[in-house]
């Protein structure tokens, strides 16, 4: 959550820093900046709040629109500086971009909508209206997409955003904030902020921001939440996955295995919602594995800048370091596995392991963030259902049946909010989008995404 700290002239310096993890090369490195400055830049929002809410709708979704232009336009060079800061493959950043121009869309058409009284009952509505400040704590892993899912419709209602990005993707977000300046917004309404984690406290007791987003590790979230609480501020919260992708004996086992393999090593293996544990019957174990042996040299790692990478680098030293430690454990829980993963610097090669007893497995549990996949055969559906279970998170996953209601069965016996029915697990910008349990909780994209970022409030009317 915090910087890096560099010894000056006998006392520490918290500053942001960014390395490229592909070549080691520092991109950069900034000093966080004071209490002072935190203060200032949310007052300054405040006092902007009044003249952007009434702002016309119109205007606003204009400057949104011309957001969604430059984001076409500098394309490149914001894919280039997502991928220099954290490793994704160039192409990957560049889907990141499109899926965040095809959102603006959808709030331009949705935001007016949003804003349409709703009839309760007869001399009962409710009207909608803008919230104040939003303020997000926002990871690594997709340095644009999760900023914006929040930030611009937040933009679109009028409210203003204080964004606190993760140090080493600092330059990636620093560019969100240039482009919604030229874009039309006033320099206040969106602010990108380097702040430590003990400076938290101060943003979550200004006033005027009024609703907290964090996208993070479960254990963040906890001790976000509570602050948070204690204060009676809502947040919403993304707190990781460990999805369960379960095949039948009846399921398309080569459909399968294309999309947990795309899934599963999309952006390295650093994502949320993925195909991290996979379900196979015992008597299709064999049919799977050399499916993804045959499969596995499409997904070497190599440069990724290079327009054929689909697998870069880590984004951090220490994100190597756990995977390999979690390798190392699951490993010796493991009744089949890979070879171990060969290591280059930050590039980890993909890596399986089939679990012996998921729930006696250390790992089985945890969330792994790479590329490593863990697969478990079972005799019987109860016993897969129990196993794909075996976890406190609850965000996503995937059956493959081929008589769909009984997928859809299936899939209610999953204790997780997010089920794809013989596809794979990806959020959608027209649907709302949350985890439960260890996974989180509220909403963020579709409709109720965007109601989730408006006060409401029920009028009672005469006659």
């Amino acid at each position: 959550m915090g910087g890096f700290c560099l010894k000056m002239k006998g006392y520490y310096m918290t500053v942001f820093r960014s390395v490229n993890p592909a070549t080691g090369e520092l991109l950069g490195q900034w000093p966080m900046w004071t209490d002072a400055q935190l203060q200032a830049v949310v007052d300054e929002q405040a006092s902007l709040w009044p003249d952007l809410a009434n702002t016309p709708l119109a205007q606003r979704l204009a400057w949104l629109a011309d957001l969604g232009e430059l984001l076409a336009q500098q394309r490149h060079t914001l894919a280039l500086c997502m991928t220099h800061e954290m490793g994704k493959p160039l192409a990957q950043a560049e889907a990141e971009i499109d899926k965040t121009r095809a959102l603006i869309e959808y709030v331009c058409v949705q935001a007016p909508q949003r804003f349409e009284p709703t009839s309760l009952l007869p001399g009962v509505e409710r009207k909608m209206a803008a919230l104040g400040g939003v303020l997000g704590i926002m990871p690594w892993n997709y340095p644009l997409w999760q900023l914006a899912r929040f930030a611009l419709p937040a933009l679109a209602i009028g409210n203003t955003v204080t964004i606190k990005p993760a140090p080493n993707v600092w330059q990636s977000a620093a560019l969100l904030e240039q482009w919604v300046g030229e874009a039309g917004f006033p320099r206040a309404a969106l602010r990108v902020v380097r702040a430590d984690i003990q400076q938290l406290p101060l943003l979550y007791d200004h006033p005027h921001l009024r609703q907290v987003h964090f996208t993070g590790s479960r254990d963040v979230g906890r001790r976000i939440a509570a602050a948070c609480g204690e204060r009676l501020k809502p947040t919403t919260l993304e707190l990781g996955g460990n999805d369960a992708w379960l095949l039948t004996d009846s399921g398309d086992v080569s459909a399968f295995v294309k999309a947990a393999l795309t899934s599963r090593l999309n952006n390295s293996g650093q994502s949320c919602l993925c195909a991290k544990r996979w379900l196979v019957p015992k008597s299709r174990l064999e049919r799977v594995l050399a499916l993804v042996e045959a499969a596995l040299p499409d997904y070497q790692p190599m440069s990724p800048e290079l327009p054929e990478s689909r697998l870069g680098p880590l984004a951090r030293a220490d994100l190597r370091d756990q995977l390999l430690s979690q390798w190392r454990r699951l490993s010796a829980d493991a009744l089949r596995r890979s070879s171990d993963p060969v290591v280059d610097g930050q590039f980890v090669s993909p890596a399986w392991a089939v679990v012996d007893d998921p729930l006696t497995s250390q790992v089985w549990p945890e969330e792994v963030f790479g590329p490593v996949i863990q697969l478990a055969a079972y005799e019987f559906l109860d016993q897969a259902i129990a196993w794909a279970n075996h976890s406190e998170y609850g965000l996503g996953g995937s059956v493959w049946d081929a008589d769909p209601q009984r997928a859809s069965a299936l899939a209610m016996r999953l204790h997780t909010a997010n089920v794809a029915i013989n596809r794979p697990m990806r959020s959608r910008i027209d649907v709302s989008f949350g985890g439960r349990a260890a996974s989180g909780w509220g909403v963020e994209l579709g409709q109720e995404g965007i109601a989730a970022l408006m006060r409401g409030q029920v009028q009672y009317v005469d006659g």
